[in-house]
């Protein structure tokens, strides 16, 4: 099976950190299938607003329901079931931050500057 990996050229700008769309407007404007298998090279949280259907993640399938929320890590695979669902999609990238040398840090993790 030939499972297409999705990456995401923001038209926000260069390096935008996340961005909310509509399930409807991502599916209108997608040139991928939502509801064939694919490979999310960015993290979704998806928000569903309306609809009792379930959603693939890794092959597996996960049931929702109204008011659900649904978690999709970096480089899982996943597909729609359901093109009526009604809600949001959260896409957010990596974002790297270097963690500085311990001798450095203000506090005991290391990555927040305050003490």
């Amino acid at each position: 099976m030939d499972i297409p990996n999705v990456g995401f050229k923001s038209p926000l700008g260069e390096h935008p950190e996340f961005e909310v769309l509509d399930l409807h407007y991502q599916r209108a404007f997608s040139k991928l299938h939502p509801d064939k298998p694919h490979r999310v090279q960015f993290f979704n949280l998806i928000y569903i607003e309306s609809a009792q259907d379930h959603h693939m993640i890794d092959f597996k399938e996960y049931p929702y329901s109204d008011n659900s929320v649904i978690f999709v890590q970096l480089n899982k695979y996943k597909r729609f079931t359901s093109f009526q669902t009604k809600g949001k999609i959260v896409e957010h990238w990596d974002t790297i931050e270097e963690i500085p040398a311990k001798s450095e840090w203000k506090n005991s993790n290391g990555k927040f500057g305050f003490q």
